[in-house]
C-alpha cells in the first residue's frame, strides 16, 4: 500500500538505475534496474537494514563506512553506484517513506512523527515533505484520510 502510496505522490523509485542499450535489431532495450546486480551489494546490504532499523537517529557516513568494512570515500562512490543516490538521499528518503506510512497508520502529532522518523524539527520534515513530495504533511494526512475506505 505504502508503494502505490509514494508512486501517487511521486516519490523516486529507490531500486536502482536502469541504463538503455541497443540490440542488434536497433531497438532500445532497458538493461539492469535493480540495485542488487552491483557486484559489492553484499556490503550494502547490511548498511540498508541499519539505516532501516535506525532511521530515528542521526546517521553518519562513518558509520555506515565501517558497516560496509569500507572507507567513507569508498563507501559513498560504491553506495552511489550500486543505489543511484548518496547515502544521505537515500536516507532523507526512507525517512519520508515512514513519515508517510506514520501519517497514514497513526494519529500522532505531525511534531512527534517527525523525531519518530529521525527529522530534527517538524518544520525540517514539512520542508523535507514538501521538497520531495509537493505536498506537506498535513495535506498528505488530508490526502490519506479521504482515501481511506470507511469500516463497516
Amino acid at each position: 500500500m505504502l508503494d502505490s502510496y509514494d508512486a501517487m505522490i511521486g516519490m523516486q523509485n529507490l531500486s536502482g538505475p536502469t541504463r538503455r542499450h541497443r540490440s542488434s535489431d536497433g531497438t532500445r532495450q532497458r538493461v539492469g534496474g535493480s540495485a542488487w546486480t552491483h557486484p559489492d551489494t553484499k556490503r550494502l546490504e547490511g548498511v540498508l537494514a541499519h539505516i532501516e532499523s535506525n532511521v530515528d537517529v542521526s546517521l553518519s557516513l562513518d558509520e555506515l563506512a565501517d558497516i560496509a568494512n569500507l572507507s567513507v570515500f569508498q563507501f559513498a562512490r560504491v553506495f552511489k553506484k550500486a543505489l543511484g543516490v548518496s547515502p544521505h538521499a537515500y536516507i532523507i528518503q526512507t525517512r519520508v517513506q515512514h513519515a508517510s506510512r506514520l501519517l497514514r497508520e497513526s494519529s500522532l502529532p505531525i511534531c512527534d512523527i517527525a523525531y519518530a522518523v529521525g527529522f530534527s524539527s517538524q518544520s525540517h520534515m514539512t520542508t523535507t515533505l514538501k521538497k520531495l513530495t509537493g505536498q506537506t504533511p498535513g495535506q498528505i494526512r488530508r490526502i490519506l484520510a479521504q482515501t481511506a475506505v470507511p469500516s463497516s
